[in-house]
């Protein structure tokens, strides 16, 4: 995964591909200045056919290890959850 950053914007890379797991749970992440605010750009991703424990496992986890309470954050994700069926 990858985020594109335009080049006037200040950003610094977030090393997440530790949390990363094939399938459950994929993120990448920046951190931005923006005039006076800072804060975090986050992608993540489930494949329709990964485990959904252990996306909710990885994700609760990633987020405790990043969060800081006084930046700002996007979230940006495509978790693929099928509210039609009852598994």
């Amino acid at each position: 995964m990858c985020i594109y950053v335009h080049k006037s914007l200040n950003f610094g890379n977030i090393y997440l591909e530790t949390y990363c797991i094939e399938k459950d749970f994929k993120v990448c992440a920046i951190k931005f200045n923006l005039n006076s605010i800072q804060g975090y750009i986050i992608t993540i991703y489930r494949s329709p056919s990964g485990n959904f424990n252990s996306f909710v496992n990885e994700l609760d986890t990633t987020l405790r290890k990043i969060y800081i309470p006084t930046l700002e954050y996007i979230i940006c994700c495509e978790i693929n959850i099928d509210y039609l069926t009852n598994n």
